[in-house]
């Protein structure tokens, strides 16, 4: 409900499932791996909340001004999909080196299966982005001057190579592209004010 909240109040916190700032409520599941709001002392608090509820409620503490992370870490889940739709996926996503994967096992054209997880962040307060352990992380180094720079985490490692996508609330058909460097850093020009949401995916 607010990116600023005020320490020691309650605010409220949802899942939505989409793109580009659009999307659909998810309601809490019944088993994830973390949901929490993480300080920059390292100290977690749970966001809490009940299964199926659209809504969850978190806080910082009061007389903490220096902002905090909302992490959530999903369970891991499996999705099937018939051969057309999966390869039309790997294409949109430029996942070109599953594709080729696929041809070297003799699997093109057949149905695809993913297992995956979801790993969000929510920036609260004006704290400085850090890394909250999240198995694929992108942490945002800094953001001023008309420019934003991250850096993205596998496991804590860096992770060269792979694509980030930059959306803001106040033109989100206008999608920015990047790809890590050796270091595996990326770099946008920002042209709006406002939320700003990084993304990436690894498979």
């Amino acid at each position: 409900s607010t990116l600023t909240p005020v320490p020691g109040e309650a605010f409220r916190v949802g899942l939505m499932h989409g793109e580009r700032f659009a999307g659909d409520a998810v309601p809490r599941p019944a088993s994830f791996e973390r949901f929490v709001v993480a300080l920059p002392d390292g100290a977690e608090h749970a966001v809490v909340g009940m299964a199926g509820r659209g809504v969850s409620f978190a806080k910082l503490p009061a007389g903490h001004a220096e902002g905090g992370t909302v992490v959530y870490e999903s369970a891991w889940t499996t999705s099937r999909f018939p051969a057309k739709r999966f390869d039309a996926y790997l294409q949109e996503e430029k996942l070109g080196h599953i594709s080729r994967e696929r041809e070297r096992f003799g699997e093109t054209g057949t149905a695809g299966a993913e297992r995956y997880k979801r790993c969000s962040k929510a920036l609260l307060g004006q704290s400085a982005d850090g890394t909250t352990g999240l198995p694929l992380e992108i942490v945002v180094l800094s953001s001023e001057a008309g420019e934003i720079r991250a850096r993205v985490l596998l496991r804590g490692e860096t992770l060269s190579g792979i694509r980030v996508v930059l959306a803001a609330r106040a033109q989100p058909e206008s999608l920015v592209e990047a790809v890590t460097d050796e270091d595996g850093l990326v770099s946008f020009t920002l042209e709006h004010d406002g939320r700003l949401m990084l993304t990436t995916l690894h498979m």
